[in-house]
């Protein structure tokens, strides 16, 4: 599988699992590594937690 169909799988799936784990009140825990963004060397990993309260 090449670089770019295995990406927009991963989005597609992240996507998903998003929308059904907000619908059904589930909390989403999300990691991002921001290294690559700002060049660094070191992982910078944020950590978020996604809540959709209504």
């Amino acid at each position: 599988m090449d670089t770019e169909s295995s990406r927009a799988e991963c989005q597609s799936y992240f996507e998903e699992r998003l929308k059904t784990d907000l619908k059904h009140g589930d909390p989403v825990f999300v990691s991002i590594n921001v290294a690559p963004a700002y060049g660094y060397t070191q992982d910078a990993v944020h950590e978020l937690v996604v809540l959709c309260q209504v």
